[in-house]
């Protein structure tokens, strides 16, 4: 009778510590699972970044190449020489200069009150 109580605590720690572990094993895969789908999330959220920053290059890169098309013109060139100082035998430099531009004053002048001694001085020429 002692006997069969022993094998029945026995069953029972056996059952309840494979129980434990049961759970403990569930709840770790949980909690791994549970992190390892936040680090899926935010690598997402960055590879939208890097793919609209990707995008931005790709435009900057398309507009510098059209630039370098530009530049690749004959005229381009001799503009750019002609900018340097480097002129063609017999070739007279004209130099264009931007108008000045003329500098008006919006601001009526309004007379100030004189009194009576600046007009003394006034009529003397001082």
């Amino acid at each position: 009778m002692v006997a069969k109580k022993r094998k029945y605590y026995q069953a029972i720690a056996l059952f309840t510590f494979l129980f434990f572990l049961a759970v403990g094993i569930v709840g770790f895969l949980v909690f791994t699972n549970w992190r390892i789908n936040e680090k899926r999330v935010d690598l997402r959220e960055r590879i939208n970044i890097l793919n609209r920053e990707i995008q931005s290059l790709e435009q900057e890169v398309a507009g510098l190449e059209a630039g370098l098309i530009h530049t690749e013109t004959d005229d381009f060139q001799i503009e750019k020489l002609y900018r340097e100082g480097y002129f063609p035998e017999g070739a007279v430099p004209i130099v264009v200069l931007p108008p000045e531009e003329e500098i008006t004053e919006k601001e009526e002048e309004v007379p100030e009150a004189k009194n009576l001694w600046q007009k003394f001085l006034e009529t003397l020429g001082f």
